[in-house]
């Protein structure tokens, strides 16, 4: 296998993995009633940054990589914190524990903040696999990712991926 075509499938599957997680956690929101935490956000956030490498497939250059490394190894980092802080290793972010600050509220503003907002607690798991939650599997989902964001980052300049040359 020639590097151009190397690094077109590791490039798709890289952007293909980070689209699917980010499609995975949309459902799980949308359709199985899962609300994200700030956390969970974060690790959104870190594939949403990834998903702009698909500039590669316009402008291959090793500077597109960047983007998936960055985002990918952010998605990493906090869904193994997150996962830490669901396992009771370290306390969770302040505002992630699910109670409000409320201090200095009059009942009635306490009692419209709360049902307003009904806050994701950062250190529950809500839902597992394996007994892997899923922070714990974004966690090990973007470690690889962020292995090939890197492979590709080593390749360098990739050809333009709509050559025929497989």
């Amino acid at each position: 296998m020639t590097r151009t075509v190397w690094s077109a499938r590791v490039l798709w599957g890289a952007l293909l993995g980070s689209g699917g997680l980010l499609l995975t956690a949309m459902m799980a929101e949308h359709f199985w009633g899962l609300a994200p935490c700030p956390l969970c956000l974060w690790q959104r956030a870190g594939h949403l940054l990834a998903l702009v490498s698909f500039l590669w497939l316009r402008y291959p250059s090793r500077l597109c990589a960047l983007p998936g490394i960055f985002g990918t190894g952010l998605s990493a980092l906090v869904g193994t914190y997150h996962l830490g802080s669901e396992r009771g290793w370290w306390a969770a972010p302040g505002g992630c524990t699910g109670a409000p600050d409320l201090s200095g509220m009059s009942p009635e503003g306490a009692l419209e903040l709360m049902m307003r907002t009904i806050p994701a607690r950062c250190d529950e798991v809500v839902w597992s696999l394996a007994g892997l939650s899923m922070a714990g599997w974004n966690a090990a989902i973007s470690g690889t990712l962020l292995a090939l964001w890197v492979g590709l980052w080593a390749v360098g300049r990739a050809a333009p991926l709509n050559r025929s040359d497989h």
